[in-house]
């Protein structure tokens, strides 16, 4: 990647700031090599679904640790219930209440709806969605895919989100796919309601139990541009203004 290509990449990150500035999509998060954003703290609403036999399939958390706190729902066991079906989800934020609900429904198969609120209460601030799904057992396809928020003009259509599909690698791949919406260091998604929603297709399974397998899940997170990104954009300005002296 050339100097220009980071330059625009740590532009992007620096200056989506303000309520009105136009949310961007990074390829990584905390990897200095590939992007400009790291995470503030630990904090993160995470929401999951996934195919399984056994144990849950639909999660929700607030905290700061993996599995402290989850708020589950099991949509019912067998591979059936979820191969070659597609389910609609949303994951929504009340400002006025402050809770968040994560919603899955939609299959002709069987698999029970789902739906799941937790509390926001103690967090300060999150400005970017982390979304990935998993294909290793099978394809798993993301449709519909768009944010909507309530009081203003940050809404990001279908067509503007990157293609996370995913498939076994013997059929072309990739068995992982994730992608990162980030709306600016000063903005906060706490102060608005808002909705992310789409539908998820999975195709047909090559084992009886895909488990952790086929997936999708969606971290909402605060994140800032890193302190070398930030060094980089103030010596491109400074290089743009001796230019134009």
């Amino acid at each position: 990647m050339n100097h220009a290509s980071i330059a625009a990449i740590v532009t992007a990150a620096c200056s989506v700031g303000a309520a009105s500035a136009t949310p961007t999509f990074f390829p990584a998060l905390n990897n200095p090599s590939t992007s400009p954003l790291q995470t503030r703290d630990m904090n993160r609403l995470a929401a999951r679904y996934r195919a399984d036999t056994t144990n849950w399939n639909s999660r929700l958390e607030f905290d700061t640790m993996p599995n402290n706190g989850d708020q589950t729902a099991n949509a019912g066991n067998g591979a059936s219930r979820y191969a070659d079906q597609t389910f609609s989800f949303t994951l929504s934020y009340d400002a006025g209440t402050g809770d968040s609900t994560w919603s899955v429904s939609g299959s002709a198969a069987g698999a029970n709806p789902t739906s799941i609120t937790q509390s926001m209460t103690g967090f300060t601030r999150l400005n970017l969605f982390q979304i990935s799904t998993s294909g290793r057992s099978g394809p798993t396809t993301v449709t519909n895919l768009m944010f909507d928020t309530v009081g203003t003009a940050n809404d990001v259509a279908s067509s503007a989100f990157p293609n996370i599909d995913t498939q076994l690698n013997a059929n072309g791949g990739p068995e992982f796919a994730e992608t990162f919406l980030f709306f600016g260091d000063n903005y906060n998604l706490l102060d608005n309601s808002w909705t992310l929603s789409g539908d998820l297709t999975f195709g047909s399974f090559n084992r009886s139990n895909p488990s952790e397998r086929n997936k999708i899940d969606i971290t909402v997170r605060d994140a800032v541009p890193t302190p070398a990104s930030a060094a980089l954009l103030g010596m491109s300005g400074l290089a743009a203004l001796r230019r134009r002296r």
